[in-house]
């Protein structure tokens, strides 16, 4: 009976007609097998009318198309012609057309035919070959021979010699050697052990000589930005966030500008300075207080400012202190300031208190002080149920720790605080230290009785932490 097989591509197909047997070779198959092939058809879209030949021509197309399509797709052209009887032939045109060339029978010898594949068609008939061969039941004696390629034409179809493939790894370990040569001449680094861990009165005394004897830059010194104790600083606008105001470096005019430090002068320009910035100041789309340190000459002039926090650095266009703003001549180094502590709160009020005021919180601690292991592990309890005592209702949990500094009588009374760190400038009205202790300030005159320093840190679970302010010691 006659059989026909045929496998369909997009832009090509391939038929097959031949004999086979009427019964089925294999249960899993409905197919009847083809042994003898009478007729192969090649349609290629777009070209007519199709090839067609018989077994000899289906077995050259095979061969040569698979052939060529392996060298088209490696790079690698072996140096094998095709057989001169092979009716199949196919050559390259260019990179993306492809020849592919019938040539006639014995009988009709001197024509061929000639069909330009593009790549597209050309592969679409190396798959409908593919398929013909992987079909069992198509022509199972039929069999593609592929011969594996030899190495020297792999070599003459990379066109580089192993010599030269080896330059660039060649060049890449010895660039690696010479780098590691010179990075083993340069001498190891040397690692200064820090000398103040931890906050002590010689660590503040060194810092204050070292704040007074360094020469004045156009940008803040970080002993400046550390230190607790005013200096003289750097130019007026010289940027800095430190995280605290007492942190902050002064305002004033570098050199040997003298400090305002009557109190009746200092009331009178921070009066004037109030008036200038409530005037101006309305209120602001702020979430937290903006706190700057401002210097002021003897006539209320505005002469310099520094930033206290992030916030007032973020959002100084929103303040009337650029407006005011009048920086020092040339006889900056002569004419006294006075420096001012400016909070510009949210809801539209401004505060403004003597910044000697603010940066002697750190005073407490000149007086003498407890540092004795064991009664700082008696004054401890008795400080903690003061806080507690005072701590009535709901515990507020802050979105950040609120860090301060207390002082505490050597009969565990806490005489004063002072906020350490931006969250706790914030949100100090929420604790319970301004109803059992006064704030640390000029106002409170200082005292020669003993005391002890702690730390009372009120965290984001609503819990209190307190510890001796310089650790316990052994």
């Amino acid at each position: 009976m006659t059989i026909q097989r045929q496998y369909s591509l997009p832009s090509c197909t391939l038929k097959l007609e031949g004999l086979g047997e009427n019964k089925i070779s294999n249960a899993a198959e409905a197919r009847p097998l083809l042994l003898v092939l009478l007729n192969a058809y090649c349609h290629i879209a777009g070209q007519e009318p199709p090839i067609s030949g018989g077994r000899e021509f289906l077995e050259s197309l095979v061969s040569e198309v698979s052939q060529y399509a392996q060298s088209f797709l490696s790079g690698v052209t072996p140096a094998v012609k095709a057989k001169e009887e092979s009716p199949v032939r196919i050559a390259p045109i260019d990179g993306s057309r492809h020849r592919l060339t019938i040539l006639g029978s014995n009988e009709s010898k001197g024509t061929e035919r000639s069909l330009d594949l593009s790549t597209v068609q050309l592969f679409d008939l190396v798959e409908a070959i593919d398929q013909m061969l992987a079909d069992r039941q198509t022509l199972p004696n039929l069999v593609l021979d592929l011969q594996p390629l030899s190495r020297r034409y792999a070599k003459r179809g990379g066109g580089e010699s192993s010599a030269q493939r080896s330059i660039p790894a060649l060049l890449g370990v010895s660039g690696l050697t010479a780098a590691a040569l010179v990075f083993a001449m340069l001498p190891n680094p040397k690692v200064q052990q820090p000398r103040c861990l931890f906050p002590s009165p010689e660590c503040l005394a060194e810092g204050a000589k070292d704040d007074k004897t360094a020469s004045p830059s156009p940008s803040p010194s970080p002993n400046a930005a550390t230190s607790p104790t005013p200096t003289t600083s750097p130019s007026p606008q010289a940027v800095a966030s430190p995280e605290t105001p007492e942190a902050s470096p002064s305002p004033q005019a570098p050199g040997t500008a003298p400090a305002i430090t009557d109190a009746a002068q200092l009331t009178s320009l921070g009066g004037q300075l109030q008036s200038a910035l409530a005037g101006s100041w309305k209120g602001g789309n702020t979430k937290n207080n903006l706190i700057y340190r401002v210097s002021v000459s003897e006539d209320g002039t505005v002469r310099g400012y520094d930033f206290g926090n992030d916030g007032a650095l973020t959002n100084l266009k929103l303040t009337p202190l650029p407006g005011l703003l009048k920086p020092l001549g040339e006889d900056a180094g002569s004419q006294p300031l006075g420096d001012f502590r400016v909070v510009f709160t949210p809801t539209g009020q401004v505060e403004v208190e003597p910044w000697k005021q603010v940066a002697a919180a750190p005073s407490i601690n000149e007086n003498p002080e407890i540092t004795d292991a064991e009664q700082l592990e008696e004054l401890l309890p008795k400080v903690r149920s003061q806080i507690f005592a005072a701590w009535t209702g709901d515990r507020t949990r802050f979105v950040k720790p609120l860090e301060f500094q207390v002082r505490v009588k050597p009969d565990g009374t806490i005489e004063t605080y002072r906020p350490y760190n931006q969250p706790a400038f914030d949100y100090e009205k929420d604790t319970p230290l301004p109803k059992i202790a006064q704030r640390a300030g000029n106002e409170l005159a200082p005292t020669q009785q003993p005391h002890a320093l702690f730390k009372v840190v009120f965290n984001e679970k609503g819990q209190v932490e307190l510890s001796p302010w310089r650790g316990w010691k052994n």
